[in-house]
């Protein structure tokens, strides 16, 4: 069963919450995994993004049309888009300042939102697994 959007809500409005959602939840799930004493590696640092963006991503896909694929890449994007705001604007460039620490952030937001749209399309039995 689709939900039907508004008017007023558009697909940028959609994204954008989403984006916002995305960079709050992996900022938060990236402090409490600095409570914990893990040492750093590529996993504990991506980790953060892959589930954020999951988590919004799962929550999105519930007002949009079925496009899994695209929709991933624009939530993940608009979400790398609001992270590389943030990190400007808070010179935040310890961690996640270099080139190869963007990408990694950018493949964070990407799979993850793309792996939020298709779990909620299996929630919703609206796409097989093998044609993914």
């Amino acid at each position: 069963m689709m939900i039907k959007m508004k008017k007023k809500d558009s697909l940028f409005e959609l994204y954008l919450a989403g984006a916002f959602l995305s960079f709050g939840l992996s900022i938060f799930i990236s402090l409490i995994l600095n409570l914990v004493t893990i040492q750093t590696s590529i996993v504990r640092i991506i980790a953060p993004y892959i589930l954020g963006s999951a988590i919004s991503g799962y929550l999105i896909a519930g007002k949009t049309p079925q496009k899994v694929l695209s929709q991933g890449i624009s939530l993940g994007l608009f979400s790398f888009t609001i992270h590389a705001i943030a990190m400007m604007l808070f010179k935040l460039f310890t961690k996640f300042g270099s080139l190869i620490g963007g990408l990694w952030t950018l493949f964070g937001f990407i799979i993850g939102s793309y792996i939020g749209f298709i779990l909620k399309m299996i929630a919703r039995k609206n796409i097989n697994i093998d044609k993914v």
